[in-house]
């Protein structure tokens, strides 16, 4: 579990509590966070099947009020073959979601149809972008925010927004470290080190130049970073 600081940045502060060593990381770790799902994309789902919300569904951690359950248990993004078998689907468009399968006409599934459908809400795993060297007992993630457009209506990164917008500051969240075992500097201070980030973002190489910077090494730095759109990133 930590708890969360933010500023207008890009950066979100997460002050460990409770973990010990279940918390302690190296540079080119991840930290797995355990989002929680919009409320106004949890408000639609009920709204568009003509559902109240407090109806009692039964997950597999037991019974609970279908508001609850999209809130906090269930993706309301994905949809997988799951979906379409237990929602009667032959066939949907391309890049189509929960929320525009469910505003078919004439289709309005029971909540426990409806539950039945939808996938377990998975954590999502973002690089570790400070030294511990440098930030003792802190864990930061650069996350840019994932906004589009599809089928006309707004979308947004379920776990993205979350830091960046719905998360308060000294709010709880549910984290976890996910060890990497080849993604680590050189031992060798002395060595020259090319950093190229065009998938993985800046993330985990603003941690190896905090490290490099904390150990006092030697070697020269290089770090080369694209974005994708020249105009607005």
């Amino acid at each position: 579990m930590a708890r969360s600081r933010q500023n207008p940045s890009t950066i979100s502060s997460f002050l460990l509590a409770g973990g010990g060593a279940d918390l302690d990381y190296a540079i080119g770790d991840a930290l797995g966070v355990l989002p929680v799902n919009a409320p106004d994309e949890v408000a639609a789902i009920p709204e568009v099947t003509g559902l109240k919300g407090p109806e009692t569904v039964q997950l597999k951690t037991g019974p609970a009020a279908l508001r609850s359950a999209l809130l906090t248990w269930l993706d309301l993004s994905t949809v997988t073959p799951k979906t379409l078998e237990a929602w009667a689907v032959e066939a949907r468009p391309e890049d189509m979601q929960v929320i525009d399968l469910l505003r078919r006409p004439d289709f309005t599934p029971e909540a426990q149809v409806q539950v039945d459908g939808l996938r377990p809400l998975q954590p999502r795993l973002y690089s570790i972008s400070p030294s511990p060297k440098t930030h003792p007992g802190e864990e930061h993630l650069t996350v840019g925010e994932v906004r589009y457009q599809l089928f006309g209506s707004d979308r947004q990164g379920g776990a993205s927004t979350y830091l960046g917008e719905r998360l308060a500051p000294g709010s709880m969240v549910g984290v976890y470290i996910q060890r990497s075992a080849h993604f680590h500097l050189p031992e060798d201070d002395t060595r020259p080190l090319i950093m190229i980030g065009p998938g993985t973002g800046i993330a985990p190489l603003r941690a190896f130049l905090e490290e490099r910077d904390a150990r006092g090494a030697e070697g020269p730095n290089w770090l080369f970073f694209g974005d994708q759109h020249e105009a607005c990133d």
